[in-house]
């Protein structure tokens, strides 16, 4: 088989994916997604950013569910980390991992950030 029937088929294949997909990228964000994200302990400045962050696309596609243990990888301000924490639930749990060269003294709980001791 050539590089060409390939690619050919490569194309083909790509473009046979999206047909029966839901219309709307919202169809495929789980109720327990988007309860976590409306949840009324996150700040207002990170209601704010919902929209350019997108966080139930992207937890949707992490595939996180209700009791999952999650790590959370140099978390900054907690904006996942808070989502994350409701998603899991009781039953889950999420660490918050902040290698020490990562800490920053910038972070400040007056603005909704977490401290790191």
């Amino acid at each position: 088989m050539s590089f060409r029937h390939i690619l050919a088929a490569l194309i083909a294949s790509s473009a046979l994916a999206g047909f029966g997909a839901p219309a709307n990228a919202a169809d495929l964000i789980p109720p327990s997604v988007t309860a976590a994200v409306r949840d009324g302990g996150r700040t207002p400045w990170e209601v704010k950013s919902d929209a350019a962050r997108k966080p139930a696309d992207v937890i949707a596609f992490s595939q996180i569910k209700p009791g999952a243990r999650v790590v959370d990888l140099v978390p900054d301000t907690g904006y996942y980390t808070r989502i994350l924490s409701v998603l899991v639930g009781a039953k889950g749990h999420v660490y918050a991992l902040v290698p020490a060269d990562r800490k920053s003294t910038r972070l400040n709980s007056s603005h909704g950030y977490i401290s790191y001791a």
